[in-house]
């Protein structure tokens, strides 16, 4: 999840450049599908989505400008536990025994992040005070981040992690791997009136990835609120 701290620091930075313009600026919150296949409902592969944009007039109720958008999905998590079995074998008078003993060591969970950090220029037309109509066009870099937590359960023992890290009953360690990304290009249109807005928005994809996600370059509609200043 390093990366998206990145797009975080660059959407305050554009926040405060567009609180300071003459112009106009904006700032939206909301949600957007984005199918992994097209047999996938919608609604289970929803995205948290973000974006800024900074601008000026052009001409009139014309207005061009920068935008930086970004969102983030959890596509899985898997949790399991690592059972030790050690088994004794002793002899009591005339038979051979046999002891099983199983003890739970740690917990390990898995999860996978995908991201989206999409810088685009667009040009809108102010349908009075209330209304925008908004197209842009673009890139979009789509990488995959996956999580690896591991927790030490057992009551008495300590365990390596596998990373040179001895964990304590109780203690846990994480290691984070950010996969090769995609780049894209973009193209789309937004509405907004009042505090809501609505978008759609087009992939192409432009490199071949490694990433795990199928068909991540299908449309995709967002909705959400956004503050227009």
């Amino acid at each position: 999840m390093e990366k998206s701290a990145v797009f975080f620091a660059i959407a305050l930075l554009l926040g405060g450049l567009a609180f300071g313009q003459d112009d106009r600026g904006a700032i939206g919150l909301g949600i957007t599908s984005a199918q992994t296949s097209p047999d996938i409902p919608v609604a289970n592969v929803v995205r948290l989505n973000l974006f800024l944009d900074i601008g000026r007039r052009l001409y009139r109720s014309f207005y061009y400008g920068f935008e930086v958008q970004g969102d983030v999905a959890q596509l899985s998590q898997d949790n399991f536990q690592l059972q030790q079995t050690d088994i004794t074998t002793y002899n009591l008078g005339h038979g051979n025994w046999v002891n099983v003993v199983s003890t739970t060591r740690y917990q390990q969970t898995y999860t996978l992040w995908d991201l989206d950090l999409s810088p685009r220029g667009y040009v809108s037309f102010d349908l009075g005070d209330r209304a925008e109509l908004l197209g842009f066009s673009g890139l979009n870099f789509n990488w995959q981040t996956l999580d690896y937590t591991i927790k030490n359960i057992d009551r008495t023992s300590s365990l390596d992690d596998g990373n040179g890290h001895i964990l304590a009953p109780g203690d846990s360690s994480k290691t984070s791997i950010s996969f090769n990304g995609n780049w894209q290009a973009v193209v789309g249109a937004r509405l907004s009136i009042a505090f809501f807005y609505i978008d759609y928005t087009k992939y192409f994809n432009l490199t071949s990835n490694n990433l795990s996600v199928s068909n991540y370059d299908l449309s995709r509609f967002g909705l959400g609120v956004s503050l227009r200043f």
